[in-house]
């Protein structure tokens, strides 16, 4: 599949830490606004059902992307999960604005952690929402061959959001 692969700032180790979290709140607060996840439901169920899993192992979760809400309709749909998120530069606090019941069963780790590289200890299905256009073809690959390697199931979305005025431009 073919792809463009642009420079974005807040993949750089030297962009400054409070301008990442404010892109990450930012996306952070358009996923949960969107209704397109609740789609993602019965997929996401059959996959962990298949991996006999009720774990989740987000990863390039930044500001916490669509869990909130997708846990929920995970659990309304009888398949209640416990979440982990992770990144490369975690931002654990960002969750922190979230109300308790929509961090319940919820965890974001403070560990760094590398999607091309996942620690053995750290199981369930993976997921990563909007992040894997941030890799390169070798990346990618990476990725998807640590999960091979770790046996562990993996979902990836991408353009699952209408950007903001996309109607416009």
């Amino acid at each position: 599949m073919k792809r463009i692969r642009l420079f974005e700032f807040n993949d750089q180790p030297w962009y400054p830490d409070a301008f990442r979290c404010m892109q990450t709140d930012y996306l952070q607060f358009v996923a949960t606004r969107g209704q397109g996840h609740e789609n993602l439901v019965p997929l996401i169920t059959e996959a962990m059902q298949r991996a006999g899993t009720s774990e989740i192992l987000d990863l390039c979760s930044g500001g916490g992307g669509p869990w909130a809400r997708l846990r929920e309709q995970l659990n309304d749909a009888g398949w209640p999960v416990s979440v982990k998120l992770t990144d490369k530069y975690p931002n654990p606090e960002a969750v922190g604005a979230w109300s308790e019941a929509s961090r319940e069963g919820i965890e974001y780790l403070s560990e760094p952690v590398d999607a091309r590289q996942v620690p053995a200890h750290l199981a369930g299905m993976r997921t990563l929402f909007e992040g894997f256009h941030h890799f390169g073809p070798r990346d990618a690959r990476a990725i998807l061959q640590d999960a091979v390697d770790g046996r562990a199931s993996i979902g990836i979305f991408e353009a699952s959001l209408k950007p903001p005025f996309g109607y416009l431009f």
